[in-house]
């Protein structure tokens, strides 16, 4: 996993422009497009949300360690807190001297804020799931548009000028705020905590049956997610300046194509679309028969009550 990420950030140090990767297009010979597309699909930041998980995983594992130690849950938080703190120092030290997105300093923030959820073991992560996932998609969706549209903005700052070094210094605020807001590190961690509280890592062969279901579903969504940066670094998406009034309405009759055909399989399986499906459960949530103690059932699709 270290040397995924050694090869994912080792192109920003490049100095030709014409590395590629997170969507941009690359230079240079068709070996170098051909593993800046393979990079981009199952190298960069594929590995961020592996490290995240574990991350809250290993908050939950800390505090549970101290508790069988006997310590106190103020002495617990304490330990939390100075080892969060401790990470934005080592996270700073790192941006001013190294590489100015690390993400130290974005574990520390989410240690100190995310990770006090291991003292709630009251309250359900589905929720704060739910709160988290629809802001991170409108951000993770900016993020995108940035790295796609502007081809400096992975420029990494030297140590030749004032002005690296001002940007190196800057990096100090923006990275851990960028690596927090921008990209789901909040998603992650929490997803860790609910992971340790369900044992799966402590007892991996009981739990063997959802961990393969949980690691299919996860290589599934991560290359889901990382083909259209793929593809428009390939110039396969984003071609508005090559194509023409014919071009645009063929791309509009293909992603038409694709959503009937998806939702006559739904229909032959006796399924909604994901959105109906979150529609539909916000609707009636809660909702019983009247003098009945038994929540009500979704009404059927196409339902008049609907």
């Amino acid at each position: 996993m270290l040397l995924l990420i050694a090869m994912a950030y080792a192109p920003v140090y490049t100095t030709s422009g014409e590395a590629g990767g997170y969507g941009r297009r690359p230079g240079g010979s068709a070996l170098d497009q051909s593993v800046s597309f393979v990079s981009t699909l199952v190298v960069e930041n594929r590995a961020f949300p592996m490290f995240g998980v574990l991350f809250g995983y290993g908050l939950v594992m800390l505090v549970e360690g101290g508790r069988r130690r006997g310590l106190s849950e103020q002495e617990n938080r304490r330990i939390l807190r100075r080892r969060s703190l401790w990470l934005l120092v080592f996270g700073t030290v790192h941006t001013v001297l190294a590489y100015t997105a690390e993400i130290l300093a974005a574990y520390g923030v989410a240690g100190l804020t995310i990770g006090l959820l291991v003292f709630k073991p009251h309250l359900k992560l589905g929720r704060i799931l739910a709160i988290l996932a629809p802001i991170y998609l409108a951000t993770s969706l900016v993020m995108m548009s940035v790295l796609v549209a502007d081809g400096d903005s992975l420029v990494h700052p030297g140590y030749a000028t004032a002005e690296d070094w001002i940007l190196r210094l800057v990096g100090i605020v923006v990275g851990p705020l960028a690596n927090t807001v921008m990209f789901p590190m909040f998603v992650f961690v929490v997803i860790g905590i609910w992971a340790a509280r369900k044992r799966l890592l402590d007892r991996p062969a009981d739990n063997a049956p959802l961990l393969k279901r949980l690691a299919v579903m996860g290589v599934s969504v991560s290359l889901a997610g990382a083909l259209p940066l793929a593809l428009a670094g390939a110039g396969v998406i984003g071609v508005g300046d090559v194509v023409g009034k014919a071009g645009a309405v063929g791309v509009a009759l293909a992603v038409w194509s694709i959503g009937v055909l998806a939702a006559r399989v739904l229909d032959a399986e006796g399924g909604q679309g994901p959105a109906e499906t979150l529609l539909r459960r916000l609707v009636y949530k809660g909702s019983r028969p009247r003098g009945s103690t038994r929540r009500h059932q979704l009404p059927p699709p196409y339902s008049s009550a609907v």
